[in-house]
């Protein structure tokens, strides 16, 4: 008989135990219904907190991208403008400040030309403008004019070319 009361008793407890179980769950239940609207009413608050806020930061947000950005973008194209002018000199293209520097000298030696070119203009002209002729005076005998010999073109070019030289030495020493 012993072993009766021992095998009915096992049965009654798994099915208080089960029976616990249940209503536990059942408690649980309840509560987490009870607790999580609670729970949901309290985030949907914090998230109309964060709403306003949240826009505020995602465009400090941005404007810190744009700022790393554009300071990323400037420094490539520093890098990328010294690169392309590092392959220009190598090239031998002359660089904005050498073009300047030579149109000055150009310029300077226009001036120096044109400056050579004046004076000897006039003495051209002076020397070939035959002198006036007095009414009063007896008209002269015709002779033929004498043309420059080709030592007087050789001893005239030489100086010319003595002018050039020495206003050209001028300006390379400056």
């Amino acid at each position: 008989m012993g072993k009766k009361k021992s095998e009915t008793k096992l049965p009654n407890e798994v099915v208080e135990t089960a029976n616990r179980i249940w209503l536990a769950g059942l408690g649980a239940l309840s509560t987490a219904e009870a607790e999580g609207t609670k729970a949901f009413k309290k985030l949907v608050a914090k998230g109309k907190d964060l709403e306003g806020g949240g826009l505020d930061r995602v465009r400090d947000q941005m404007d810190k991208a744009r700022d790393v950005a554009e300071s990323a973008w400037d420094g490539l194209a520093s890098s990328l403008d010294d690169r392309v002018a590092d392959v220009l000199h190598r090239l031998g293209v002359p660089t904005r400040e050498e073009i300047q520097k030579l149109t000055d000298r150009v310029e300077a030696l226009t001036a120096v030309v044109d400056r050579l070119k004046t004076p000897a203009a006039k003495t051209a002209s002076t020397a070939t403008k035959a002198p006036a002729r007095k009414a009063s005076a007896p008209k002269a005998r015709k002779t033929a004019a004498k043309k420059p010999t080709a030592a007087a073109k050789a001893t005239a070019a030489k100086a010319t070319a003595a002018k050039a030289t020495a206003a050209n030495t001028k300006l390379t020493d400056a």
